[in-house]
């Protein structure tokens, strides 16, 4: 609960901010078998128990790691596509171990052999 108008929630929210909990995802589809979750100023993160990384809220920063074009840096429009409503999971990250997030940043644990 708390401030959605970034999507940081993780769920729809009929105004930009809801004071009740609530399940994270869609409808019929929330997240299970989480093992760990963090969030920063704006996004949130978490990793489950089969080792997958599920990121949603702001990414104007890039802090989802989803990468970015190169023509997006130079933008100081924040753009709608910033903003990741529902849990969605990071195909490339396998082994994730446990994250934390800083304000506009994300760290994560792997069990994954440097390539």
């Amino acid at each position: 609960w708390g401030l959605n108008q970034d999507g940081q929630l993780g769920r729809e929210t009929e105004r930009q901010s809801d004071s009740c909990p609530g399940l994270v995802g869609e409808a019929g589809r929330t997240l299970e078998h989480v093992d760990g979750v963090d969030c920063g100023f704006s996004f949130s993160a978490c990793v489950t128990q089969f080792q997958q990384l599920f990121v949603w809220g702001s990414d104007k920063e890039g802090q989802l790691g989803f990468g970015r074009p190169p023509e997006a840096e130079s933008t100081l429009i924040p753009r709608r596509e910033d903003i990741i409503c529902y849990p969605q999971h990071l195909i490339a990250i396998t082994e994730a171990k446990a994250i934390a997030c800083g304000d506009h940043h994300m760290l994560l644990l792997t069990s994954e052999e440097p390539k």
